[in-house]
């Protein structure tokens, strides 16, 4: 742990804080485009499905605002992007995308 502590000494250190309410995929995406729910769009997991009394997963396709991974790609960096929140539909990066958590085969939602 040697190294660890010389990170620690070096470093800085403090308590985190979060946005409330800690909704996960508004805040993953709040890290990823920088900008605020009311701005990238992404306020919770789930969207009213029109003209029904139901919820669907959201999905990237609904934000407004270009993550790190496109703003890197545009500038031609090479990206990887796996595991990540609202990230169904993938999109296209220069580099490769693994979508997180929907799968619509389950939902009966195609995202497309």
């Amino acid at each position: 742990m040697p190294h660890m502590a010389g990170l620690y000494r070096s470093g800085s250190a403090g308590l985190l804080k979060s946005l409330e309410p800690m909704l996960p995929d508004a805040l993953w995406t709040t890290v990823a485009t920088g900008k605020s729910r009311g701005a990238h769009a992404i306020e919770s997991a789930t969207e009213k499905v029109p003209g029904k009394y139901a919820a669907r997963p959201i999905t990237a396709d609904r934000r407004r605002s270009p993550a790190l991974w496109t703003i890197a790609g545009a500038r031609g960096l090479t990206v990887g992007v796996s595991g990540w929140a609202v990230t169904f539909p993938v999109e296209h990066v220069n580099g490769y995308m693994i979508a997180e958590g929907f799968d619509p085969a389950v939902t009966g939602e195609h995202g497309y």
